[in-house]
C-alpha cells in the first residue's frame, strides 16, 4: 500500500486513541451520571420509594435517619465495599445525641497510612425532603465511590462516608473527625472533601465554589473544572469540625457568596423537582477527576 493512502488511516486511528484517553479521564458519560443520580435523589427525598414500603419525606427524625443509613450502608455492600457503622453518642453543649455514620475504606494498592476523605451528611431539616440540602451532595459520592475503587495503581487510602446530624450541630462529623484522629499517626490525612449544596445553578453556568480550601487543592479542582471555580475563606459546619480536629478540609458547594444557591433552604420545597441534575454531574465529574490525580 502507498504511504500516501497509509497516512490517513493513522491519523484516524491516533485521533481514536486520544479520544478514547481523554474519556477514561471521566468516571462515565453525563448521560449515566445523571440518570444514576436522579435515582439517588430520589429515593433519598420521597420522589420515589426508599424501600418496598416507605417513601422517605424526610431524613430528620431517628426512625428518618435510620432509615436512610440502613439504604447507604446496603448500597455501599451491593457494590463489594468494606462498608461499616459508627454508631456514636456524643454530649454537646449539655445535650446528648446519637446517630450513626455510614462509611468505607477503599485501601491503597500499595502500602501506605497516607488517607483522603471524601464524605456528605445525609439528615436534612425537619419536614424537608432535603434535595438540594443534601441529598445532591449524597449522590455524588454514592455514584463515585464505587467507581474510585476501581482506579488503578491507587497511591492512596480512600474514606468515603455519610455522616449524621449536620442540621444539628455538625455532631456526625465530630464523631467521625475524633474517629480519625483516635488512629494518630497511622491515619495521615492528605485532605477531606465536604460535598454539600451541589444541585442548583439558576445561571446555568455549572460554576462551583470551594469553601477554605489550601493552595495544592484549590489548584487541583482549577485544573480538572471545566467550568469556573469560586472560592470563599468560610469555614462552618462540617468543614470547621474538621479543620479544627487539624484536617485539611475543603468544603465544594455551589455559588453561594454570589446568591447562586437554592432558595429552599431548609423548606418543603427543596425537592427532586428543584434539582439541576445538570450541574450535579458536571460536578461528579469534577470531583472524580480531582481525586483521581491526588491517587497517582
Amino acid at each position: 500500500m502507498k504511504l500516501h493512502y497509509l497516512f490517513p488511516l493513522l491519523l484516524s486511528v491516533m485521533l481514536i486513541t486520544n479520544k478514547t484517553e481523554a474519556q477514561s479521564d471521566e468516571p462515565a458519560s453525563l448521560s449515566e451520571i445523571i440518570s444514576t443520580e436522579k435515582h439517588f435523589v430520589g429515593k433519598l427525598t420521597g420522589y420515589e420509594p426508599i424501600n418496598k414500603k416507605i417513601d422517605l419525606g424526610s431524613r430528620n427524625s431517628e426512625e428518618e435517619r435510620k432509615i436512610a443509613a440502613e439504604y447507604l450502608f446496603d448500597y455501599l455492600k451491593e457494590n463489594d465495599l468494606d462498608v461499616k457503622k459508627q454508631e456514636y453518642k456524643i454530649k454537646h453543649n449539655d445535650v446528648a445525641y446519637k446517630g450513626i455514620n455510614i462509611y468505607a475504606v477503599i485501601d491503597a494498592q500499595e502500602k501506605t497510612d497516607e488517607y483522603i476523605v471524601l464524605g456528605a451528611h445525609y439528615d436534612s431539616a425537619q419536614g424537608s425532603p432535603g434535595a438540594n440540602d443534601n441529598a445532591t451532595g449524597v449522590a455524588l459520592v454514592q455514584f463515585i465511590a464505587p467507581k474510585l475503587a476501581n482506579i488503578e495503581n491507587r497511591s492512596k487510602n480512600i474514606v468515603v462516608v455519610f455522616l449524621d446530624q449536620e442540621l444539628e450541630g455538625s455532631i456526625g462529623s465530630m464523631a467521625f473527625a475524633e474517629k480519625i484522629k483516635d488512629r494518630g499517626d497511622k491515619a495521615k490525612v492528605h485532605s477531606v472533601h465536604i460535598i454539600d449544596q451541589i444541585g442548583w445553578d439558576k445561571d446555568g453556568d455549572q460554576a462551583i465554589e470551594l469553601e477554605s480550601p489550601n493552595l495544592e487543592v484549590e489548584s487541583a479542582y482549577r485544573v480538572e473544572s471545566k467550568m469556573t471555580v469560586y472560592k470563599n475563606n468560610q469555614n462552618k459546619d462540617a468543614r470547621q469540625i474538621f479543620t479544627e480536629a487539624g484536617f485539611n478540609t475543603v468544603g465544594v458547594t455551589e455559588e453561594v457568596s454570589s446568591g447562586d444557591t437554592t432558595p429552599y433552604h431548609n423548606h418543603r420545597g427543596d425537592a427532586y423537582e428543584t434539582v439541576n441534575f445538570d450541574f450535579l454531574a458536571s460536578t461528579t465529574q469534577t470531583v472524580y477527576k480531582v481525586f483521581k490525580e491526588f491517587l497517582k
